[in-house]
């Protein structure tokens, strides 16, 4: 009987927890969510930057704010900090600048890990239930690390790598292939193909432009900052990205 018995304390336990947790990442979730996307916070907001006297925080800051066990940038006010980064104008090199027959790329080559997403979605959510060890999240679809996106020494083709796990055990790795293009007389990374490999050896199987992905690379990645190793995109209306070497 005491045997069954911490049975059942400890299945209570974790039922409780995992219930806890899921309350916590949705509370999260709507606080991040309340961030308008593609403002900085106004001077008339309660506890305001006031743009006379609060500076604009440094690339260095900016990567400490990202959280060690989420992968996410968790606290308002960081979020607040990086749409303000985000939107202060920095010029981008023109290539009309550069001399001598060689152009230097609009980024350096290199490989650019993700920081942060200003439109929050689910995917925030986990990453937050994942840190915490939520038991429907570990077995469910949830990224394993912090994407990359490659910018190639040509200088124009571009690699965006992401990588999940399903059920826990099933790999997954989704990547995007693009290329630095000027629309409209700014520049922005146009995906041309996508590809979904799944599983591990024998049973390793690749889906070329999945319909999903497919609909998500139509729109542009538009290049708004590069600065101090980190490259700010605008993804349309649905908000901005940014990527910083490491």
């Amino acid at each position: 009987m005491i045997h069954v018995g911490g049975i059942l304390i400890a299945g209570t336990f974790i039922l409780t927890y995992n219930a806890a947790v899921d309350l916590y990442g949705d509370h999260r979730m709507k606080k991040m969510a309340a961030i308008p996307p593609l403002e900085c916070r106004s001077s008339n907001d309660e506890n305001a930057f006031n743009p006379h006297h609060d500076d604009v925080m440094t690339a260095s800051e900016l990567r400490q704010t990202v959280s060690s066990r989420s992968g996410i940038v968790e606290k308002l006010d960081d979020r607040w900090a990086w749409n303000k980064w985000l939107l202060t104008p920095s010029p981008l090199p023109s290539n009309d600048q550069q001399s001598g027959e060689k152009k230097s790329p609009l980024v350096p080559p290199g490989t650019y890990t993700f920081m942060y997403r200003s439109n929050v979605k689910f995917d925030e959510k986990n990453a937050i239930k994942k840190a915490l060890l939520h038991v429907p999240t570990l077995f469910g679809f949830v990224a394993v690390r912090r994407g990359t996106l490659v910018f190639h020494p040509d200088g124009k083709h571009v690699t965006n790598t992401e990588h999940f796990r399903q059920h826990l055990l099933t790999p997954i790795t989704i990547a995007w292939e693009g290329v630095v293009s000027q629309l409209h007389n700014k520049p922005a990374i146009v995906w041309t193909g996508t590809s979904m490999i799944t599983g591990r050896g024998k049973e390793e199987k690749t889906v070329v432009n999945p319909p999903t992905c497919e609909k998500l690379r139509q729109t542009p990645w538009h290049i708004i900052k590069v600065q101090d190793g980190i490259v700010g995109l605008r993804r349309g209306d649905d908000g901005m990205l940014a990527y910083g070497m490491e």
